[in-house]
């Protein structure tokens, strides 16, 4: 693990289960009451606002290991949170950082940050409550990775995920 870095895109999750999207150093910091943050990169959306940066390429968004080298064009995903506090997550495939900032902010976004690039990490699983109790995996976009238990399994990843749960 890194330490928290000034002026970076953050997601932070509280005690009371809410959630902020910021730049750290600006508008999110460490308090008694953070559980969770996760940071990258600079953000797409700030200040309800697209990120005049998001044209940057591979030292700003991440390096692109398919697709258009020259564009920036691979699969991506955001988070965001709009001014009423809704939070928004976008994933797709064939996105510049500029796209995905765009759309973000199209949908109401205020602050948005980048969360994976590349086909192989780009992921968002639902689950669904059964009667008995568990729970049943699906991918939000089929054309996403197969191993949707990456994040749950015997032995899951440890690092670099993100989870919400509704109460």
């Amino acid at each position: 693990y890194r330490p928290l870095l000034d002026g970076y895109g953050s997601v932070a999750v509280y005690e009371d289960g809410s959630v902020r999207i910021g730049r750290w150093g600006r508008d999110l910091g460490m308090s008694d009451d953070l559980v969770a943050v996760r940071q990258n990169n600079i953000l797409l959306v700030d200040g309800c606002e697209v990120n005049p940066r998001t044209r940057e390429g591979n030292g700003t968004w991440g390096y692109v290991r398919a697709g258009d080298t020259a564009t920036f064009i691979t699969w991506r995903s955001a988070i965001g949170v709009t001014a009423n506090g809704d939070l928004l997550v976008a994933a797709g495939s064939d996105l510049s950082a500029d796209t995905l900032a765009r759309a973000m902010w199209a949908f109401g976004a205020c602050y948005a940050m980048q969360l994976d690039i590349n086909r192989p990490y780009v992921l968002t699983t639902i689950y669904y409550d059964q009667p008995d109790g568990s729970l049943i995996p699906k991918r939000a976009m089929d054309t996403m990775p197969t191993d949707i238990g990456r994040f749950t399994a015997r032995k899951p990843q440890e690092r670099d995920f993100l989870y919400l749960t509704v109460r």
